[in-house]
């Protein structure tokens, strides 16, 4: 139930989508987006095409009537596949669209922009999505539809400043994404700087090998004295891969045991998100060989290859599927995190996927990994190791508050837009407090 009074988007909003032409990829240009390309409120530009800036101006002219071209305060909304995704334009952006992207202009003397991006993220304009579109099984909505779906429409001021409260949630989830990412690369930039180029201090405080420590042959090259040249089998207690359960006659249920698949891991940052997939507990002990612990480090060797996570505590007990390996670290000389970023250097990466198998889908064996050599340290570097893991730490202790603030941000987003919580009683108590 809302307070406010619902009018249809079509009414508030001008309403078109990308371009049906069939548009000619270039290798520069101006990017052409597809809804693949929208996630999660930003836009994902690690696989984009490009276009012509002729073929652009062409199919996008700043001339036509029809609303086509995006333009600040637009909002982008995905229409086939991956429905829901939405994406607000900014001054700062500039690419076309295909006819797999919705866009959607405000009226802004009457919606604004940013409230009604948080109300397409809401369970309530899935529900109408899904009612009025019928829950295409082809994941597609078409323009004439998405004219009609109803939109609750609070004061102007009202909604500027729901999005307002909404914002600030998002506003300190995306710094806490950004320290993330500097704290992965002072982390990468320590561990090429201590473990690769072999300048960890000293005795004394200095660069070891800059300051003339002793190097020693090794297969990989000189090391310091001290050190060796193992593979990660020899240093691991264990090195396996999930299983899919329906392989063992088992069925996926709607809570238990969390069970990742390879796209459970975010990137190479060693972060997890954390998919709504579960197992029994009689499938979990069936499935002994992948029970994670934490600090196991996962490596997706199944589609989208080299993504790697290390496992916290929060998520045990937790399984996997095959497209994940497993590697558990046997000694105390390496950590999970050191063997991460170990596996994140450019010239290791490259020596350890050039093993992919390439079929139906791209693929890494076991065997690959288990025989990869890697330069192990002294005990003495131990210190080292903890500083190392203590970034890691403060990334995972980040995430951890990242969830809690999406947590209470998806709780409070459906009250707000419903009007069941009003901001000016959010501020009193703010004030009262």
């Amino acid at each position: 139930m809302s307070f406010w009074v619902y009018r249809e988007i079509g009414e508030v909003c001008g309403v078109g989508d990308g371009a049906h032409s069939k548009v000619q990829r270039t290798n520069d240009g101006v990017l052409y987006l597809t809804s693949k390309n929208i996630q999660n409120g930003t836009l994902k530009l690690d696989d984009v095409s490009f276009i012509s800036v002729g073929d652009y101006e062409k199919l996008f002219s700043i001339k036509s009537k029809a609303i086509r071209r995006p333009q600040t305060g637009d909002l982008l909304l995905g229409i086939i596949g991956t429905f829901g995704n939405v994406y607000l334009y900014t001054d700062q952006d500039y690419f076309g669209i295909s006819s797999s992207i919705a866009v959607i202009r405000p009226d802004q003397n009457d919606l604004s922009s940013d409230f009604l991006k948080y109300y397409i993220q809401s369970r309530e304009f899935q529900f109408y999505q899904e009612a009025y579109g019928g829950g295409s099984v082809q994941g597609y909505i078409n323009i004439p539809t998405i004219k009609c779906l109803p939109l609750p429409l609070p004061p102007l001021q009202e909604q500027k400043a729901i999005a307002s409260v909404l914002s600030s949630f998002d506003d300190k989830i995306e710094l806490l994404r950004k320290q993330n990412q500097t704290l992965e690369k002072i982390a990468q930039t320590l561990f090429k700087h201590w473990f690769v180029d072999f300048n960890f201090p000293d005795e004394n405080g200095h660069p070891y090998k800059d300051s003339g420590g002793k190097m020693i042959p090794s297969e990989l090259g000189a090391i310091p004295e001290g050190w060796e040249v193992g593979s990660i089998d020899q240093i691991s207690s264990k090195v396996t891969k999930g299983t899919t359960p329906t392989t063992l006659g088992k069925q996926f249920v709607l809570s238990g045991v969390r069970f990742l698949k390879a796209e459970s891991i975010c990137d190479v940052s060693g972060s997890l998100d954390l998919k709504p997939t579960f197992i029994d507990k009689e499938t979990h002990e069936t499935m002994k060989r992948s029970q994670l612990k934490e600090g196991d480090l996962l490596i997706s060797i199944a589609g989208t290859i080299g993504r790697m996570a290390v496992v916290s505590r929060e998520i045990i007990p937790a399984n996997i599927n095959q497209a994940l390996a497993l590697v558990r670290p046997g000694t105390t000389r390496i950590s999970s995190n050191f063997l991460r970023l170990y596996l994140c250097q450019p010239q290791v990466r490259n020596n350890l996927f050039s093993n992919t198998v390439e079929a139906v889908q791209a693929n890494l064996s076991l065997t690959s990994i288990k025989e990869l050599a890697m330069v192990i340290p002294a005990i003495s570097c131990d210190l080292y190791l903890k500083q190392l893991d203590g970034f890691q730490d403060k990334v995972h202790s980040n995430l951890k508050q990242i969830k809690e603030l999406q947590k209470s941000r998806d709780l409070l987003l459906p009250k707000l837009i419903a009007g069941e919580i009003r901001v000016s009683n959010i501020e009193a108590e703010m004030e009262a407090v």
